[in-house]
């Protein structure tokens, strides 16, 4: 999503309200579901900000986001829209970074969590055999 806007902004240049029109017709993007939320927040003359922020916290836990990214994911949109372009475009490198390294950690966690369960099972199923020893 961070791409998509950012490639927005620093080609076509359009308005933040454009933009979220243009993110709900991407077919990656369906699940965010909040996207249309924000849009029809804009339309029901809602700041963009406001928008947002409402958006994200309506779809805490729907859209497969936590409270904790819910913060993350807001604070992106606090200068979208309301500064100059090349601010705006390092706010997309400095979100896109933060984000990448938040599921760059939850693979990591993923992965010991799945270690973990494989370990368990085979404990389990040795007890098993044990008691019908």
């Amino acid at each position: 999503m961070i791409k998509s806007i950012k490639a927005q902004i620093s080609f076509s240049r359009v308005p933040v309200n454009k933009i979220i029109d243009n993110l709900i017709t991407e077919k990656e993007l369906k699940s965010l579901r909040f996207l249309k939320s924000v849009k029809n927040q804009l339309n029901s003359g809602a700041s963009f900000y406001s928008a947002w922020k409402i958006s994200v916290e309506n779809f805490v836990g729907e859209c497969g986001f936590s409270g904790e990214d819910a913060q993350v994911i807001t604070g992106f949109a606090e200068q979208l829209g309301g500064t100059d372009v090349k601010n705006q475009l390092e706010n997309c490198d400095t979100y896109a970074e933060i984000l990448s390294l938040k599921i760059e950690n939850l693979k990591a966690k993923s992965q010991s969590k799945i270690k973990i369960y494989n370990s368990l099972g085979i404990l389990a199923g040795a007890l098993v055999v044990i008691l019908f020893i």
